[in-house]
């Protein structure tokens, strides 16, 4: 199958577009700008810029769509470029794939537009109510692709991921921001009581969820794709102070965060045949360990070109 993935500059993506290569499909990236690293050819262009769209979709069988705004409080803060990025780019890749007659299309949604829990664990037919600018996006995005794909041959699945985790995860992650506090001596904030807990999913879990949605007869719809494990902010502190040494204080609560909610993950396993399978423990040492040695590399070239001579 060739397979189209948007978003490759970015954080989940690139583990996407890998697994797919692993699976067998035939890659080609998309994004605005190009990656640091290309592991696929990588189309770079505006998603809105309909020409180049619809060049790049001559032979394409499947998309998986992973490009927008994938950050809650950079949504807050430009909820203009989130509409864009969100809820028009999608649109658009939604038509042009239609003309183009792809196949099916697997966009990235957010178990956040579920919004506060009416009750829990919160499955597909939960109610939704976002309430930031993501999450509203998101789910515009979502009925919108559902919308015109119920006209046409394209087969449009939605994947309400989890609170995802891994290499390459944004500084911004509490997870990525708790090791870098701790690797500079600095104390651990928490925001709130620290008990709030989400559903962290393994990225390479989540790449899996993405071939499992191409490779499927399952039908068109939404599927929550998380851990089953709930893991607490308190725990993810002890991981990182356990690893690196270090204190921890607490903060005010964040305006913004997404309440702590139980996501059920039953409609992905029994259509999908998908579940995770990566224990946050081990995970979350595998996360340690690359940041560690990230920092041990970054050292060694600081020292590297302290120690050479002068041209």
């Amino acid at each position: 199958m060739r397979v189209l993935v948007t978003g490759v500059s970015g954080f989940l993506a690139p583990h996407v577009a890998r697994a797919l290569l692993e699976a067998g499909h035939t890659v080609v990236g998309w994004d605005a700008r190009p990656p640091a690293t290309f592991i696929v050819p990588v189309l770079v262009g505006d998603l809105l810029d309909q020409v180049m769209l619809s060049r790049a979709l001559t032979d394409i069988d499947a998309i998986c769509h992973l490009a927008g705004v994938g950050d809650v409080h950079l949504a807050a803060a430009e909820p203009i470029r989130a509409v864009r990025d969100n809820v028009m780019a999608t649109t658009a890749l939604v038509q042009a794939a239609t003309a183009a007659g792809v196949k099916r299309l697997v966009f990235a949604s957010t178990w956040e537009v579920y919004g506060p829990p009416a009750y829990q664990p919160m499955d597909e037919a939960h109610p939704t109510q976002p309430n930031n600018p993501y999450s509203i996006t998101k789910l515009a995005a979502e009925r919108l692709g559902e919308n015109l794909a119920q006209q046409s041959g394209l087969t449009f699945v939605a994947l309400r991921l989890g609170t995802a985790y891994g290499p390459g995860m944004r500084s911004s992650t509490v997870i990525r921001r708790f090791a870098e506090r701790a690797r500079q001596g600095q104390p651990l904030l928490i925001q709130g009581t620290g008990r709030q807990f989400r559903q962290f999913t393994h990225v390479s879990d989540i790449a899996q969820a993405f071939c499992h949605a191409l490779d499927s007869a399952a039908p068109a719809g939404v599927y929550n794709i998380a851990s089953a494990e709930r893991v607490t902010i308190e725990q993810v502190a002890a991981a990182a102070v356990q690893y690196f040494g270090g204190t921890v204080q607490h903060t005010a609560m964040r305006a913004g965060e997404p309440p702590a909610a139980t996501i059920a993950v039953q409609r992905a396993r029994a259509l999908l045949g998908w579940q995770a399978t990566v224990p946050f423990a081990r995970g979350i040492e595998a996360c340690f360990a690359a940041l560690r040695a990230e920092q041990i590399g970054s050292s060694e070239i600081t020292a590297s070109i302290a120690g050479a001579p002068g041209e």
